[in-house]
């Protein structure tokens, strides 16, 4: 049976949840201990926070640590006495105190604060000998600003190992250099390039929240100096190390050994045979080994030494776009995500399938893009256990289309993301807020996701509606080209008027008819204000809402019908209505508006469009009565649209834990007087919406009357009093 990705209720979070627990160690303050000459080399012609602030711009980093500067030991110890700092680096010697005794006279302040040493050539290495171990790490300054990143990024890697990789099965790259010089070189060329590799999967991402997850769940280095080391690492992070990258000699017992990564990489090639293994050596020798075993040769002083890492990141780890191939490397597609990959698996030729599912590709692809549990469904998947290679692309593809669509739900997907689609149930369009309307629609979404809802009942869908909504910087750019000071003083008909007669810009047109064309069917265009729905001063149902038919035989007057729509709930907002509610609250400030556009749940009869109930419910109860709970909520229905029961109509009232207590039907003869009998309906007939009209101007209300066949019978409720004489 094909095991499904679908959460059950109790089961772990959503992946974004989970990778927000990550990296929780962060270096945002550093304490440089140094000469001024020293520093100034650091800086070069600026200050290093703000050369460092550069650097991580130019990788995508939205944040850069802060230098604080001091060329005095003792007011190094004293700061750190009054100031909380991450990170120290320092020199080999500042004054009369050398490396090893001010690292030990740090920790005695501020036990387990990392301490790097900074060396500016050999002599400094010389000096110092073997690394004290007061030091936590040395690092050689080679003039690259990379370097810098590399001692930040390799401390917090070291902090944060061992809880990314056991709680959300983050990746480990483990790499084995013995030299300063040669690790500070490699390091600073290998974190660059491994955070540029990981910002070009964050495309990817549904909004800017997913893409920042993404960025965290990036694979973390693993820096071992000897083979014992290395050994050590490994074992530790078996589970999770992805690749091992090695120089060929290193020390192993004490001594240098001449093979001692070629030894390394037989044990880890025993353990995992399809570990990507990487040698980077001056030895030209070593290439030979390196064919033996399967695994990659760079030449450390080759020019194309940074290419040539980059191509191992790319094609060994999963990196960059996935090339599908056939047996004899010949190119047949290539793909940049998980949606490209779905729809190239239809038709690439099945050689190409069994030749990369033969070698974990997939698998290693889905990895590089934080896809663990993905990868680990799909890695153990081979031809043999289906008839023909056809049944595995089948297999693949239902995999990941489940995995996709599972990753939508609950989620509030940003237009820009490179995919949105009708499979996208809730999409941005536009930045700012989405009001308290659209938070409220997105947390349900996000709440039947993670309690397990959506394939509880197996004839049950629950699931919101298709949702868009126009963000609250749409309001803004359109009302700054209007009065709003002069709005407030006008009449309801004339700032209706001014506000349909004010155009949307043309970016914001686009937007809307891109996001639009994910809803098909009759539509539903609500206000969402930045306090709608609040909890102690809601402004639900104080501004307007417009039914749309969605019906016209021409787009074009379909796509207007909804401009007009959205205009009219951005003049609800200056209506006598809402400005005399606004007065009787404490917020005195200007209200913005989002605009929620959903589809109308229901079915169509005929010219009319409704559900078979809608209505409300609330969490808590305020009167319960018999064997109700207040906790245990209540909740208001009726036939047809929602109308009835925000308008006061006649609805059923009832606890949803106790349904069969109806206290407002104590009596058989009072279901006569209390039993709804006309409801609403979306009139199909009209192609065109007076807006004048309000939320109304789109629905019909039909009634429901008891005949002597004992069947209700619809008919239009300007002929119910008639029928009834």
């Amino acid at each position: 049976m094909s095991e499904s990705l679908i959460p059950k209720r109790g089961t772990p979070q959503l992946w974004h949840r989970k990778f927000q627990s990550l990296m929780p160690f962060r270096v945002r303050e550093i304490l440089l201990i140094s000469s001024d000459y020293d520093a100034f080399v650091l800086e070069e012609d600026g200050s290093l926070s703000d050369r460092l602030f550069y650097e991580y711009s130019e990788l995508s980093i939205s944040w850069a640590p802060r230098f604080t500067h001091v060329n005095d030991p003792r007011e190094a110890l004293e700061l750190l006495g009054r100031r909380r700092f991450d990170m120290v680096i320092t020199v080999p010697r500042i004054g009369e105190v050398d490396a090893a005794e001010l690292g030990r006279r740090i920790h005695a302040i501020e036990p387990g604060l990392p301490v790097v040493l900074l060396v500016f050539d050999e002599g400094d290495l010389q000096l110092i000998g073997d690394r004290p171990p007061e030091i936590d790490r040395v690092m050689q300054w080679t003039g690259s600003a990379g370097v810098l990143i590399a001692a930040i990024k390799l401390t917090e890697d070291q902090k944060n190992l061992e809880h990314d990789t056991r709680s959300a099965g983050v990746r480990v790259i483990l790499v084995v250099e013995d030299r300063p010089r040669a690790y500070s070189s490699f390091l600073g060329l290998l974190y660059p390039e491994l955070l540029k590799q990981s910002g070009s999967l964050i495309a990817e991402g549904l909004n800017d929240f997913h893409r920042l997850m993404r960025m965290r769940a990036r694979p973390k280095i693993a820096l071992a100096t000897t083979f014992d080391e290395g050994v050590r690492l490994y074992e530790q992070n078996r589970d999770f190390v992805c690749a091992l990258m090695s120089d060929v000699r290193i020390p192993r017992g004490g001594v240098i050994d001449p093979d001692g990564g070629v030894a390394l990489a037989r044990l880890v090639r025993e353990d995992n045979p399809d570990m990507p293994i990487l040698f980077q050596s001056a030895e030209r020798a070593a290439a030979s080994q390196a064919r033996e075993l399967g695994a990659w040769f760079v030449d450390k002083h080759v020019h194309e030494f940074q290419h040539q890492v980059r191509q191992f990141l790319t094609e060994a780890l999963g990196f960059g776009d996935f090339v599908f191939r056939l047996p004899d490397r010949t190119e047949v597609a290539r793909v940049r995500d998980v949606y490209e990959m779905e729809q190239a698996l239809a038709w690439v030729p099945a050689e190409s399938i069994s030749f990369h599912a033969a070698k974990n590709h997939f698998s290693t692809w889905l990895r590089a893009r934080s896809m663990f549990q993905l990868a680990e469904l799909i890695r153990p998947r081979t031809v043999a256990e289906f008839a023909s290679v056809d049944g595995l692309r089948q297999e693949i593809i239902r995999v990941l289309n489940e995995a996709r669509q599972l990753e939508q739900e609950g989620i509030i997907t940003d237009l820009a993301a490179r995919h949105t689609g009708p499979e996208n149930r809730f999409v941005r369009v536009g930045r700012g807020s989405i009001g308290g309307k659209g938070r409220g629609i997105g947390f349900l979404g996000a709440l039947i996701v993670g309690e397990g809802l959506l394939h509880r009942h197996a004839e049950l869908q629950i699931r919101i509606p298709k949702t868009v909504v126009l963000g609250t910087d749409a309001f803004d750019q359109f009302i700054d080209q209007l009065d709003p000071r002069e709005l407030t003083e006008l009449g309801d008909a004339d700032v209706l008027g001014r506000v349909l007669a004010a155009p949307f810009s043309s970016a914001v047109r686009a937007d809307l008819l891109k996001g639009w064309g994910v809803l098909k069917g009759p539509l539903a265009v609500r206000s969402s204000s930045l306090h709608e729905d609040s909890r102690f001063q809601p402004f639900a149902g104080v501004y307007a809402t417009y039914m749309l038919p969605n019906d016209h035989p021409d787009p074009e007057q379909r796509f207007e019908q909804l401009l007009l729509a959205i205009k009219g709930v951005y003049a609800s907002i200056y209506s006598t209505r809402a400005k005399t509610y606004q007065a009787g609250t404490p917020d005195d400030g200007a209200q913005k508006m989002a605009v929620v556009i959903q589809q109308v749940v229901g079915r169509r009869f005929g010219s009319r469009f409704y559900p078979a109930l809608s209505g409300l419910a609330q969490s808590y109860n305020y009167y319960p009565v018999g064997g109700q709970r207040a906790e245990e909520g209540v909740a208001f229905i009726a036939l047809g649209l929602g109308h009835t029961v925000v308008g006061g109509g006649v609805a059923l009232r009832f606890c949803p834990a106790a349904p069969g207590v109806l206290p407002q039907f104590p009596r058989a003869r009072d279901f006569l007087g209390g039993t709804q009998t006309s409801f609403f309906a979306l009139d199909l007939s009209r192609s065109e919406i007076d807006l004048g009209r309000g939320p109304e101007g789109s629905l019909v209300s039909l009634g429901l009357s008891l005949l002597g066949s004992g069947k209700y019978t619809i008919c239009p409720c300007d002929r119910l009093n008639e029928k009834r004489k």
